[in-house]
């Protein structure tokens, strides 16, 4: 039962970091094209990311690698490496 509690920390934080990197760039698309484009590109990036968080998983790939992250943000994935942004 352990190893489940610690899959849904892990996917409550993926949908979280999808959440905000969605509404990052629905915010910035928002100031470029309008509120129409702006829900569109967010609800597509927020599946996106999600999909590639929950595939990268999976794959063993390391998504923090790829993306640049903040410092903040990489010093909690070494903090707390159950919560790594696989």
């Amino acid at each position: 039962h352990e190893k489940y509690g610690k899959l849904m920390i892990e996917l409550t934080v993926k949908i979280m970091f999808s959440f905000a990197a969605a509404l990052l760039l629905a915010t910035f698309s928002y100031l470029v094209i309008g509120l129409i484009g702006a829900a569109f590109i967010g609800i597509i990036s927020f599946a996106s990311i999600l999909t590639l968080c929950i595939y990268s998983h999976y794959s063993g790939l390391r998504l923090h690698k790829l993306l640049p992250m903040k410092p903040a943000m990489k010093r909690a994935a070494l903090k707390f490496p159950e919560l790594e942004l696989n």
